[in-house]
């Protein structure tokens, strides 16, 4: 790797970030905000900038140990996923145009599925060929950071939402730092983009509903579909909720007529054919997610013990087990190599042991059925949603395909932290801890004393 390539894009990318986050922020204030006075104008801006600073700050020096680990030698030793669009990255960046790279990825479609993100990292390499001296991986893992950031300040406006200043300060940079995003925020992959548009949606879907509201949450659909199919289809019920929230205050003309346009839509892009090629595509994903999973269960661990479990009570025990991965937190650490590995993989054996602590007290909290009457109805949604959505991704345990429903989770999980007194947060704290040594001795039994 070029470090002489790197320097121009990395001021071409920092200039680029402040005006793209400028516009961006200008967006989110003007169409996403502004009906959501629980705090005045001026305070949440106050607040958005403190927060996130200190988020651009953690995720800049994280992003900076991540691309000191990316060598000939361990190149991207973590995920191999980021092999292939990389592959695809520095082909579709020597295109002599982007309007090329989109008549290829949109229009002949020649990846046949995912051409958002070919699009989208190809358009990035072009853009570093053409004006920054080439194409380089430290400029592709930036802007996949970006959007980490960005994500992160979107959750941190909407959990003013479920708490005061301070405590949605606080936890929001416990989430920030001490959730799977982090760790998975500089790598060239599709997750974040995807949990950053599911976010996204759900600040739509808290705002009330709105004609520019529909819009953007099918655009948010279309872009999904050009992601991963499955998140498309799991992105649904938010749109449906939204435009049963919006059709409730609207007045039946103007419903009779959305509903007209929209309807003309569907039957336009939902012919026959079309469907027949998304439900495949949809089937031969799960497919392939039972393989990976089966061949992930056979190399042992308790993934291996989990699925001889009967049906429902394995389901079951998969997301419990979905939560904690990796379980135990120290298993992250063993195919270190370098120092920057090290610093990587410690961040990831933090997530494993926060993370189940905010996930087990949500599921804690919605188990009292009497607050749980006492709910709004979107919070009841959400933690319907929640958990159709994790059965629905039983069959890979693999965390990155639950990224996007994080958000919703910690939302849920402020919303019932607020409902509880300081002595069961601090009853649940030592269950939790009790039963998390538990798992690991447990762990250390089953693995023949290796560990000890």
């Amino acid at each position: 790797m070029n470090f002489f390539n790197t320097v121009p894009s990395l001021v071409f990318s920092f200039f680029a970030s402040v005006f793209l986050f400028s516009v961006f922020c200008g967006f989110l204030w003007r169409v996403c905000l502004c009906d959501m006075q629980v705090h005045s104008h001026a305070f949440v801006r106050r607040y958005l900038f403190r927060i996130g600073g200190v988020i651009l700050l953690l995720y800049g020096g994280y992003l900076a140990v991540a691309w000191s680990s990316v060598s000939p030698e361990v190149y991207f030793y973590n995920y191999v996923d980021q092999f292939h669009f990389w592959e695809k990255c520095e082909e579709l960046a020597q295109y002599p145009s982007i309007g090329r790279i989109f008549e290829d990825c949109f229009v002949r479609r020649i990846h046949i599925e995912q051409e958002a993100i070919y699009f989208w990292f190809g358009t990035l390499g072009c853009i570093a060929n053409k004006f920054l001296g080439g194409n380089n991986v430290y400029f592709q893992m930036y802007w996949v950071s970006f959007f980490a950031v960005l994500l992160n300040i979107t959750v941190a406006r909407l959990a003013l939402l479920f708490t005061d200043s301070k405590t949605a300060f606080k936890w929001t940079l416990i989430f920030a730092g001490c959730s799977f995003l982090l760790g998975y925020s500089p790598w060239l992959l599709r997750d974040v983009h995807i949990a950053f548009l599911f976010t996204f949606g759900l600040l739509l879907l808290f705002r009330g509903g709105t004609l520019w509201g529909i819009g953007l949450q099918f655009i948010i659909v279309i872009v999904l579909y050009q992601l991963r199919y499955e998140s498309c289809f799991l992105y649904l019920p938010i749109l449906g909720y939204y435009v049963w929230f919006w059709g409730r205050g609207a007045s039946s003309r103007v419903i009779i007529r959305v509903c007209a346009v929209l309807g003309g839509m569907c039957a336009f892009a939902g012919s026959i054919g079309f469907l027949i090629s998304f439900l495949e595509t949809i089937l031969s994903t799960g497919t392939l997610y039972n393989e990976w999973t089966a061949e992930m269960a056979s190399e042992g661990g308790l993934a291996r013990y989990i699925y001889m479990l009967p049906p429902g009570i394995r389901h079951f025990f998969v997301v419990v087990y979905s939560q904690m991965t990796p379980f135990p937190f120290w298993t992250t650490l063993w195919a270190c190599r370098t120092p920057s590995q090290f610093i990587l993989e410690g961040v990831n054996a933090i997530s494993p042991i926060v993370w189940p602590y905010i996930a087990f007290f949500t599921a804690y909290r919605v188990c009292s059925l009497q607050r749980l009457k006492s709910s709004p109805v979107i919070v009841k949604f959400l933690i319907v949603y929640s958990a159709l959505f994790l059965i629905a991704n039983s069959s890979n345990i693999h965390f990155r395909r639950l990224l996007c429903v994080t958000p919703i989770i910690f939302l849920l999980f402020l919303y019932f932290r607020e409902r509880s007194s300081p002595s069961e947060r601090s009853r649940f704290l030592g269950m939790f801890s009790f039963c998390y040594l538990c798992g690991c001795v447990l762990y250390v039994l089953l693995k023949g004393g290796i560990l000890l």
